[in-house]
């Protein structure tokens, strides 16, 4: 778990990559109190610790480009029309 820290986030999608990983999946939020809303099981506090810019999710998901891994995160927003939904969605691979 990167706690928030975004360089430790950056040495798992490396260590996933260095393992043989094909794919790293992340989950992307920009209200931490949807993800109780929706019967989330930590603190609020947690889930604000641990959220990135949406400039960070894109780095992220650049990065595993850069070292050969596909980084895509699961979206949760209860905004269908905030910035991180509407820049995730189109940057992210399909899963099919």
């Amino acid at each position: 778990m990167h706690g928030g820290d975004f360089e430790h986030a950056k040495d798992l999608i490396r260590a996933a990559c260095d393992a043989g990983a094909d794919v790293v999946k992340g989950q992307a939020y920009d209200n931490p109190q949807a993800i109780i809303d929706m019967g989330g099981s930590m603190p609020l506090e947690f889930y604000q610790q641990c959220m990135f810019t949406v400039d960070q999710y894109l780095e992220f998901i650049e990065f595993g480009k850069q070292i050969g891994i596909d980084v895509f995160f699961t979206i949760c927003s209860d905004n269908p029309d905030s910035k991180l939904t509407q820049i995730l969605d189109k940057d992210c691979p399909s899963i099919s």
